[in-house]
């Protein structure tokens, strides 16, 4: 049956059609035209539901669950308990109300791992890599013959569609780099152009490093350029890092590579704790610089940590 329905249609078919681009459908209304009405809302001061305070993308008198702030931050699992946070986000600072910026730099607790190196000064450059700055790379000092090694972090970005990133831990030979004893590759079709990656790669430790000097080099493609390449994280004001040219040798440069080396990462599931004031009550206990309420302790122990003389884990507090 063919659908004829349009504006100032003869004898139409249907009131109303709906199509998909493919298949059409012809629909008949009970009452005719009469079966269609507007009945106009005029916004008011009057609440008359639950819901959102102020108007949104709905008509008038109809609204979400509104969320307007998130000053209130992350790890909060059910938002009537408090609508100004929200469960996660992606490296977002909501702190400061009426702004989001970008969370600043990860730092990492120590004490959980055998072994760890890194170079994280806190101000963050860009390298990019290609030209005379094709491949970089950094030393960095270790335990004798280290093999429990497996995780390697830099930042990462990337612009245009570079060649794959050869991430590489290189023995020494006489204060340059030399030979690969483990490395991992990266593609771009993985991550999104422009997007800063905390990158963590799993390596193939299976070649311990020889002594106790060993590098760290991000090696690019010979085929990237101004339009296409990699960049990665360095502290700009650094004089540790080195670079070559077309695989030639190593220079030293005016730059240091953010990284971090450690050992064996502990696979840990993530779960949210809340503490309420009233939960922990009385009684204070005798930390390290003195007195300091259970629950405070409890608090602190959720944002980084201290190491006692033993290496654990601990609380951290006021001053330290």
């Amino acid at each position: 049956m063919t659908i004829r329905v349009y504006p100032g249609a003869k004898n139409p078919t249907h009131q109303i059609s709906l199509s998909d681009g493919v298949q059409t459908f012809g629909l008949r209304l009970e009452d005719g035209p009469h079966s269609v009405q507007e009945v106009p809302l005029t916004p008011s001061t009057v609440q008359f539901t639950g819901g959102g305070s102020k108007f949104g993308d709905w008509e008038p008198g109809i609204s979400h669950i509104e969320q307007r702030t998130w000053q209130g931050g992350r790890a909060n699992h059910s938002f009537v308990d408090d609508p100004t946070r929200y469960y996660d986000a992606k490296n977002a600072w909501t702190l400061t109300p009426g702004k989001v910026f970008p969370a600043p730099a990860a730092k990492f607790s120590r004490g959980y791992l055998d072994e760890t190196h890194q170079n994280l000064p806190g101000d963050l450059g860009w390298r990019s890599l290609y030209g005379d700055y094709a491949d970089i790379a950094e030393q960095f000092s270790h335990s004798n013959t280290w093999a429990a090694y497996q995780r390697v972090y830099l930042w990462v970005r990337y612009v245009g569609n570079p060649g794959d990133l050869t991430i590489s831990l290189l023995r020494d030979s006489s204060g340059a780099p030399s030979t690969a004893r483990a490395s991992a590759a990266i593609s771009a079709s993985d991550y999104n152009e422009h997007e800063i990656y905390l990158l963590g790669l799993d390596l193939d430790n299976a070649n311990a490093l020889v002594l106790t000097e060993s590098w760290l080099a991000a090696v690019s493609q010979a085929s990237d350029d101004a339009a296409n390449h990699w960049e990665i994280g360095v502290d700009i004001d650094g004089g540790t890092g080195y670079y070559r040219y077309q695989k030639n040798t190593w220079h030293l440069g005016r730059f240091s590579i953010y990284y971090r080396v450690s050992s064996a990462v502990e696979e840990r599931q993530v779960h949210l704790l809340r503490v309420p004031p009233g939960a922990v009550r009385g009684g204070c206990e005798k930390g390290r610089r003195g007195f300091q309420p259970v629950y405070q302790r409890l608090q602190r122990a959720l944002h980084g940590g201290i190491l006692d003389d033993d290496h654990r884990q601990q609380p951290q507090l006021d001053g330290g």
